[in-house]
């Protein structure tokens, strides 16, 4: 007898990275186009995970919108293993390397007066690891001092001020962070 051919189906996380690779160059593109003499720096990883995290709160045709945004075909990849793919994404992002250090994570300053679904908080939490705030952002020194203190110890003291302002009517506030730390060598990599 002869063994089975293996699959040649890829795995959930695969096509996220594909995906987001994908995602990735269109919005450079994009951002090329809007301002053709400036440099762009920016992490698609962190614009993608932030939406990806999102579409967890998020229903109907909003939900749909997002996923698709990033490139997802829901007939083809279920929502689930979006969400699964990210996970793995950022948990190998977070893996420890040769001369590498890469944190990646996010936080959700949440208002003490609106009622957030659980399973948004849970959710967010479990598959981004995210980390959960609730704040008065009629406080917004006190506030913008909370959001900048947190960036700043989970990226040791390299991103300080990332907030300077905020309105009284905001709810939420999701914040995205990559601390990369290398050897003193060329690295590429696409965020």
């Amino acid at each position: 007898a002869h063994p089975r051919p293996s699959s040649t189906k890829s795995t959930p996380a695969s096509q996220v990275y594909s995906l987001n690779t994908d995602f990735a160059f269109r919005l450079y593109r994009r951002l090329v186009l809007e301002t053709p003499s400036q440099n762009i720096f920016f992490s698609p990883v962190s614009v993608s995970t932030s939406l990806a995290m999102l579409s967890l709160g998020a229903h109907s045709v909003t939900k749909t919108e997002i996923l698709q945004g990033l490139g997802f075909n829901l007939t083809e990849l279920s929502e689930s293993d979006v969400h699964r793919g990210f996970q793995h994404l950022l948990h190998t992002l977070n893996l420890p390397g040769h001369g590498l250090e890469t944190r990646v994570g996010s936080a959700l300053f949440l208002s003490h007066n609106l009622k957030f679904l659980a399973k948004f908080l849970n959710d967010t939490m479990a598959v981004y690891e995210a980390k959960l705030f609730h704040t008065n952002f009629y406080d917004t020194v006190g506030t913008i001092q909370l959001i900048n203190d947190h960036v700043k110890k989970e990226t040791r003291g390299k991103i300080v001020d990332l907030v300077s302002e905020l309105k009284k009517d905001v709810l939420m506030v999701l914040v995205n962070y990559i601390y990369f730390k290398g050897e003193s060598q060329i690295i590429g990599c696409l965020l």
